[in-house]
């Protein structure tokens, strides 16, 4: 995936699985069960669309 507008990055399979994984409610359960704080790190080739991620 090459220079693509935020429309088509939305809708890739990599934002989309990586999204669900940052808004995933038993994610969040377990991340504050533990006291753990969770840092994303998406691949540098991704991040002029980091933005685009809802935490």
């Amino acid at each position: 995936m090459e220079e693509v507008q935020d429309e088509q990055f939305v809708q890739s399979d990599y934002y989309l699985q990586y999204n669900s994984l940052i808004q995933s409610q038993k994610l969040a359960h377990l991340l504050k069960k533990h006291d753990v704080i969770m840092n994303f790190y998406g691949h540098p080739k991704f991040m002029p669309y980091v933005t685009n991620y809802i935490s």
